[in-house]
């Protein structure tokens, strides 16, 4: 099923408010019982292209984003939760999806830098923990293969006339920091496999 039909079905579902659940994580939830082809084209889904996430109490559970939800399984009952966005310079990038990234990103993914939060800080001090997005795509489908954090000072480099790859590399700012194609983080080097994958398929 293609994503406009699956959003189809899911706008036809009876989604039922977690009123249990309203003040400390408010969702919505079916069961199978109400539809079980949905509910297993959806879960497998899930199961197939989502993100692990662990809770607090230990448990982890996998989520996929859907149009403005994410949605995660257990037993009979599938749930989905609205989506909120953190909104940075302009622009925008699930809030689930920035937690998972800063976990994963202590250190500039270019110059290995230890990055900083530095919420109060003015402008965009080199050692800040800043979110590049790769391409037009990320963007406005920002996904956990396709968005990094840097710090403050590789980005704005990158910002700076320096969006390919090769001219950036070969930038005065990259000689000087000893930034090199070889030694970004691996996380990079994948983005840049899975963009070459999608150009020969």
């Amino acid at each position: 099923m293609d994503k406009k039909q699956l959003l189809n079905e899911i706008s036809m579902q009876k989604w039922i408010f977690a009123k249990t659940y309203a003040q400390t994580a408010p969702h919505e939830y079916i069961t199978r019982k109400s539809n079980p082809d949905f509910f297993d084209k959806v879960c497998d889904l899930i199961d197939k292209n989502g993100y692990i996430k662990k809770w607090k109490d230990g448990k982890e559970y996998t989520y996929l984003k859907i149009g403005d939800y994410k949605y995660w399984h257990f037993d009979i009952i599938l749930n989905r939760e609205k989506i909120i966005y953190i909104y940075r310079k302009g622009y925008k990038i699930p809030e689930y999806l920035l937690e998972i990234i800063k976990e994963r990103d202590k250190f500039c993914v270019y110059c290995h830098k230890k990055l900083e939060e530095l919420p109060h800080a003015i402008g965009t001090p080199h050692n800040k923990a800043t979110v590049e997005h790769t391409d037009d795509e990320s963007v406005e489908n920002p996904e956990e293969w396709n968005v990094f954090m840097c710090c403050g000072s590789c980005n704005s480099s990158r910002q700076k006339g320096n969006n390919d790859w090769d001219t950036w590399f070969n930038s005065k700012y990259c000689k000087e920091n000893g930034i090199t194609k070889s030694g970004v983080a691996q996380v990079v080097k994948n983005y840049w496999m899975r963009i070459r994958n999608k150009k020969t398929e």
